[in-house]
């Protein structure tokens, strides 16, 4: 699931949170953001968008006439989906985008190294075996699940728990990260506000 960290480079934003409960119908959307476009906020925030992982959302940009949108799903739970919409021309936005790799390609990752170690593929040993630290009887060859999902994982923790001077810029850090992280415990849940998008108090939310 491909999780994008934004900057903001704004003086103030007028930020709007709302859980849309799914937005994978094509009525449904159409209705839903033309509901938001009737609000003055430069910024929307959406959880709970029930949409799949895709490598484009063209379909969904294209409803959004008001600006730029970014969305995010997954293939994991099917109320998961997230999305920021942009309703003011002023804002810039830089962005990144910290991508976990789906299985197929960690699979055809570690297939591809083990034709290359034994230069056929004929291998001598079991992969097990040679995945395990010299002092067990192995060779120590990285696992590439485990070092590419610790540092997915790593990624996650430092840019939602990191101290910023932007405080706009971590509270957009937790809204697209912190699902993962209160699923491992690293962040607490907070019902006091919206579940993934703890808003600073320097900033105003209706």
């Amino acid at each position: 699931m491909p999780h994008t960290f934004l900057t903001l480079l704004l003086m103030a934003l007028t930020i709007s949170t709302i859980n849309v409960r799914s937005v994978r119908s094509t009525i449904r959307a159409q209705s839903i953001l033309s509901f938001l476009k009737s609000f003055k906020s430069d910024l929307f925030l959406l959880q709970e968008c029930s949409l799949p992982f895709l490598t484009r959302y063209t379909k969904m940009e294209e409803l959004w006439s008001a600006g730029a949108s970014i969305w995010s799903g997954s293939n994991f739970n099917k109320n998961d989906g997230v999305a920021v919409l942009i309703n003011n021309p002023n804002i810039l936005v830089k962005g990144s985008t910290v991508v976990s790799p789906p299985r197929w390609f960690l699979g055809k990752l570690e297939r591809a190294v083990f034709y290359f170690l034994w230069g056929s593929k004929w291998e001598r040993l079991k992969r097990e075996t040679i995945k395990k630290r010299p002092e067990n009887g192995g060779k120590g060859l990285p696992d590439p699940h485990l070092f590419l999902g610790s540092r997915f994982t790593a990624l996650h923790i430092s840019y939602a728990t990191t101290p910023s001077k932007e405080n706009k810029t971590a509270a957009m850090a937790r809204f697209w990260m912190g699902s993962y992280l209160r699923t491992l415990k690293i962040l607490p849940v907070d019902l006091k506000t919206p579940v993934s998008f703890n808003l600073p108090k320097e900033t105003g939310n209706r």
